[in-house]
């Protein structure tokens, strides 16, 4: 059985694709999850307008879907409430969890009442000039700086795509390309809103700053690779800068649920974190999920092992579940879906 709770971030394409049944939640519950939502999340949601019906039915049907969850939800503030909170404190940050909101949303979740706020469109628009515009049209200007700082390397890595991602991840884990990003931007003392005492000289990984540094060149390199200096991104470019939140966030968590395993947020967890996290879609995640002859042989065993004593039949059910969630743990993220069917 798990003695430790596993965290697990779960991003929009992942729960939209989780049946009303929710079987994959419940899985991961078992296997003693966590399940994160992020202020990403619920914006991502909450902005999510079906073009045809001028709609939003997808936050309320999420909410549904996490309601049996109520007591593994957790809620963790934004990348830019964290760095906010380490500048003004000038110290590092423990957690990411915001207690208050998520203990507002376990009560609300156990309620099982739906809720979408009446200024929910207004809300959404505001949140999307903060989030998608001036913070985009930012990090647009500082791709566009550290292509103009290195314009035969930024050529190098366009030209050959395959050779990119190794020189990328291997940049990932070098101090001084993070530290020379911490310094440009939190080591000016006359810049009040962003300096952090120390950070002249460099930041360690206890830091979040340091770990939202790393994501954000690691979204530089993104922009690097798919634009460098000669085209101009395009729509996917703000949706890539909210995968860079999941990105950093992903330091706290054991593990992201998603099902763009593919593409940028794949690239950049490689980058980031190589195979120390889990990173897992639907589909493998269903190669994963034991099926129920398996579950009954287990049962049956911890029946025998208990004196074949009868009346324990559902209890015995339970703990075979949470028995196989928890040795199955280990094979979730393989990409080789293969050996989790094999095994």
């Amino acid at each position: 059985m798990p003695n430790n709770r596993r965290s697990v971030i779960l991003d929009k394409s992942f729960l939209q694709a989780e049946s009303k049944d929710c079987r994959r939640l419940h899985f991961l519950k078992d296997a003693g999850c966590i399940f994160v939502l992020t202020d990403t999340l619920i914006y991502e949601l909450c902005t999510n307008v079906d073009k045809k019906t001028q709609r939003n039915d997808q936050w309320p049907a999420t909410q549904r879907k996490l309601f049996p969850f109520a007591d593994c939800i957790e809620i963790w503030q934004h990348t830019a409430e964290l760095l906010q909170t380490e500048i003004k404190t000038q110290k590092p940050i423990n957690s990411p969890i915001n207690q208050t909101v998520t203990d507002r949303f376990r009560a609300w979740f156990q309620s099982g009442q739906s809720y979408v706020q009446s200024d929910l469109k207004a809300l959404a628009a505001s949140a999307k000039k903060q989030w998608e515009g001036n913070s985009v049209d930012a990090l647009i200007k500082e791709c566009r700086d550290l292509c103009q700082s290195c314009p035969s390397y930024a050529a190098t890595i366009q030209q050959d795509k395959a050779q990119a991602k190794t020189i990328l991840a291997d940049l990932m884990g070098h101090k001084a390309f993070i530290n020379w990003r911490i310094k440009r931007v939190h080591g000016d003392q006359s810049v009040t809103d962003l300096y952090i005492k120390g950070a002249e000289r460099g930041l360690g990984p206890e830091w979040f700053a340091y770990h939202e540094t790393r994501s954000t060149l690691a979204l530089c390199c993104v922009f690097m690779m798919k634009y460098g200096l000669k085209i101009e991104p395009g729509m996917d470019f703000g949706h890539t800068k909210l995968d860079a939140d999941y990105a950093s966030l992903l330091h706290y968590a054991d593990g992201l649920a998603t099902n763009e395993t593919s593409g940028n947020l794949a690239d950049m967890c490689e980058w980031l974190y190589g195979g120390s996290k889990r990173i897992f879609s639907t589909k493998n995640l269903d190669a994963a999920i034991p099926k129920e002859d398996k579950l009954r042989e287990v049962a049956y065993q911890k029946w025998e092992q208990d004196g074949r004593t009868h009346g324990h039949d559902q209890s015995d059910w339970f703990w075979s579940k949470k028995k196989l969630a928890a040795c199955w743990w280990e094979r979730i993220g393989k990409t080789q879906t293969q050996e989790v069917l094999n095994s």
